[in-house]
């Protein structure tokens, strides 16, 4: 199956045209609608989410279980990265904000992929981290966006009197 946008994403990156297409036939083609929650956090993801079109919300529950958005996508993008790479339970939930047309690549298939020694799961491997290393970047800019200079201070003092706790 031929996936819209799938070929100018960075999940694609290194693929050859046969390998994508070989790629889009182990995606199944899903339809959410406004309001739609593609991933619960806590839960099981449902697997590598390539979300072809449409805008979604990223949010977490803090203390006293408030919702916190902690960012926006707009597709194309991919989600469920972490998930699919450490089978661990959703991180986040990502809740639909219009109706997306998104392809799943389910943890089973992923790891039939990887397994089998397949060249494209070894690809795939290396653009999902590629993938989370620019989040982590953006996370990480973000962050410290959100710092005055005082605060960078205090953290880097804070840093320095725990390290120093640690080694003793």
């Amino acid at each position: 199956m031929k996936i819209a946008s799938l070929e100018s994403h960075a999940l694609a990156d290194g693929l050859t045209e046969v390998e994508i297409a070989h790629l889009g036939d182990l995606f199944i083609e899903e339809r959410f609608n406004a309001g739609d929650s593609l991933f619960v956090e806590g839960q099981p993801s449902r697997g590598l989410v390539f979300v072809a079109r449409g805008r979604m919300r990223v949010v977490m529950r803090g203390h006293e279980a408030r919702e916190h958005t902690l960012f926006e996508l707009v597709g194309p993008t991919v989600i469920g990265e972490m998930e699919i790479v450490s089978g661990h339970p959703s991180m986040a939930s990502v809740i639909a904000e219009t109706d997306l047309v998104a392809h799943t690549l389910s943890h089973a298939a992923f790891a039939a992929l990887i397994d089998c020694g397949d060249i494209v799961g070894g690809k795939i491997l290396r653009n999902i981290a590629r993938v989370m290393a620019r989040r982590v970047e953006q996370t990480n800019a973000r962050l410290l966006s959100l710092l005055d200079p005082g605060q960078t201070h205090a953290l880097e003092s804070l840093k320095k009197h725990l390290i120093t706790e640690w080694k003793s």
